[in-house]
């Protein structure tokens, strides 16, 4: 492949062919007529042929300078048709990088209000159980379950988390079961960082001296919902991802006891985020759905 000349130079080229003069081309470029006459010069010599032939009083573009010019000027207008392109789809849209679990069953869910409030700004959803490298990553917002200790970036508090028993309407014969049901039970387990264990939770429910019997444990905190929803066991899940289901009877809690975590969602993105007009907008949409949510989850955690 032919080694193409600086973009500059040919950028100097097409101002200075359609103003045919050094120093109106320099005005617009606001360089000096020496530095448009040496990029000129630069590229002839590069190239090999005279672009322009320069008379007394006048410049003319040179046979080879006009079947050039035809090509330089197309490019150009391509290639500012890609930038506006690149520029107005950036500005559209937003990469967040959210738990698959709080994805699939918190904010999917609920995109489609603010799909409808905001028709202009396309969410494009990144799931990742990693920490974001905001650095590294084209990613403008992250959503993440944690302490709030995030270093170096911005965070937005969401909303605290709680956890306890869920499983099948049928799972159980009795519709008050006691804590003692448990025993042979197979307990499912969210493996995930932060996660309160059956272990905790029996402790506090006064089943400490139950035959323990786990069953499954997985870190994707959606799919455990999935297993008990199949009828695979008891599961100890967080209310943001199983209130959806509750509220449609497709799983129920079976016993009163509810653990309060030590982890909360949080929102973040870098320290300058909060200029970029798309980020604000979502960022008070999220915290004001997480407020709702929260109030409406109360019927479950007290």
């Amino acid at each position: 492949m032919a080694r193409l000349p600086s973009l500059k130079g040919l950028q100097t080229f097409k101002v200075v062919a359609r103003h045919l003069s050094f120093t109106l081309a320099a005005d617009e470029l606001n360089i000096t007529q020496a530095a448009v006459s040496q990029q000129i010069r630069n590229l002839e010599e590069e190239l090999g042929i005279p672009l322009f032939r320069r008379t007394t009083r006048q410049l003319h573009l040179s046979d080879n300078g006009e079947r050039l010019l035809i090509h330089v000027q197309k490019a150009f207008r391509e290639l500012e048709k890609g930038l506006n392109k690149v520029r107005t789809d950036r500005y559209h849209y937003l990469n967040i990088s959210v738990l698959p679990s709080f994805a699939s069953r918190w904010l999917i869910p609920r995109l489609g209000q603010f799909s409808q409030q905001y028709p202009d700004i396309e969410i494009r959803l990144l799931p990742s159980l990693a920490l974001t490298d905001f650095s590294k990553e084209d990613i403008d917002l992250a959503i993440r379950f944690g302490a709030g200790n995030y270093p170096g970036v911005s965070t937005e508090f969401l909303m605290e988390e709680k956890a306890f028993p869920v499983c099948r309407p049928d799972f159980f014969s009795t519709d008050n079961p006691g804590i003692h049901e448990l025993d042979g039970v197979p307990l499912l387990q969210d493996a995930g960082v932060g996660a309160i264990t059956w272990r905790e939770w029996l402790d506090q429910a006064g089943g400490a001296q139950l035959e323990v019997r786990y069953g499954t444990q997985i870190t994707d905190a959606g799919l455990l919902l999935d297993l008990a929803r199949t009828g695979h066991g008891v599961a100890l899940s967080r209310v943001s991802l199983v209130k959806d289901d509750l509220d449609k009877g497709l799983l129920i809690k079976p016993f009163e006891l509810v653990l309060e975590s030590s982890f909360s969602y949080y929102l973040v993105s870098r320290p300058d985020s909060q200029s970029d007009p798309r980020i604000r907008v979502f960022s008070h949409w999220l915290k004001q759905a997480c407020e709702e949510f929260s109030t409406l989850t109360q019927r479950y955690v007290q």
